[in-house]
């Protein structure tokens, strides 16, 4: 019971300084819009022509992983080996 309590007042105490150093850390951050407005899709022209908007390009992200150890050698070994001389041939 008594343990119980304990742990359940740490809980608490630790949830109150935890939304306290939240608060506190929030208060300083300011925030600003720097990106330019979305144009319209459609536009008119001085002229009264209408021009529609560019379409967006689409594009694909590629994450690549890896080493360029050699094989049957880490990179990690790779490095403290190149310290001391150049990397085996």
């Amino acid at each position: 019971m008594v343990l119980g309590s304990v742990v359940a007042l740490a809980v608490v105490a630790g949830s109150g300084f935890a939304l306290y150093v939240k608060q506190r850390v929030s208060a300083n951050i300011t925030q600003e819009g720097l990106l330019p407005k979305a144009a319209p899709p459609d536009t008119t022209a001085p002229d009264g022509s209408t021009a529609t908007a560019a379409p967006k390009a689409i594009g694909t992200n590629y994450l690549v992983i890896g080493s360029d150890a050699l094989p049957g050698q880490s990179a990690s070994s790779w490095c403290t080996s190149r310290r001391t001389s150049s990397p085996p041939t």
